[in-house]
C-alpha cells in the first residue's frame, strides 16, 4: 500500500459505495452485500443453467451454454449492487464485479488466451446521463487482468 493510501484511510472516513456506512476498504465495499451474494455453479446443467443436481429441464432448450462463465445469478444483493453502479454513480463496484468475473473465466477457461474483451454498448444518451457505460467499466478492468 502506497503512502498516500495509508494517510488517506488514516485522515479520512471512508464509506461503502453502496450502504454509505464507514468501512476499511475493500473494492468500495463492506460487508454489507458481500455474504448475500450467490455464486452460481460451475457445475451446471449446458441447457438451462441450473445446477446440474437441481436440473428439471429435461434438454428442452435448444441452446446450449458451455461455454459460459457467469459468476451471479441477477438477484439480491446483485441486482443491488449492479443498480448502484448503473444508476447511483458507484463506479467502484465495477471493480469488484469485473475481479469476480476475471477468476470466474480463469477458472472455467485455463487455458484460453484471450485477445480481446468488449462490452455492450450504451446509447449516446445513456451515457451523457450517466457520465459512462458500466459494460465498459467493467471490461476494461477484466481486460488489465
Amino acid at each position: 500500500m502506497n503512502i498516500r493510501k495509508i494517510l488517506s484511510a488514516a485522515l479520512f472516513t471512508q464509506k461503502c459505495s453502496v450502504c454509505n456506512q464507514p468501512v476499511k476498504l475493500k473494492n468500495g465495499i463492506c460487508d454489507c452485500l458481500g455474504n448475500e451474494r450467490t455464486e452460481i455453479s460451475e457445475d451446471f446443467c449446458e441447457h438451462c443453467a441450473q445446477e446440474k443436481d437441481g436440473c428439471t429441464c429435461s434438454y428442452k432448450l435448444t441452446v446450449r451454454l458451455a461455454h459460459v462463465a457467469a459468476v451471479y445469478g441477477y438477484s439480491g444483493a446483485v441486482r443491488q449492487e449492479i443498480h448502484a453502479l448503473k444508476f447511483e454513480g458507484n463506479k467502484k463496484l465495477s471493480v469488484t464485479l469485473a475481479d469476480s468475473m476475471s477468476e470466474r473465466v480463469a477458472r472455467v477457461f485455463p487455458s484460453v488466451d484471450f485477445d480481446f474483451v468488449t462490452f455492450v454498448p450504451s446509447s449516446e444518451k445513456t451515457v451523457k446521463q450517466r457520465g459512462y457505460n458500466q459494460s465498459k467499466l467493467i471490461a476494461e478492468r477484466i481486460a488489465e487482468k
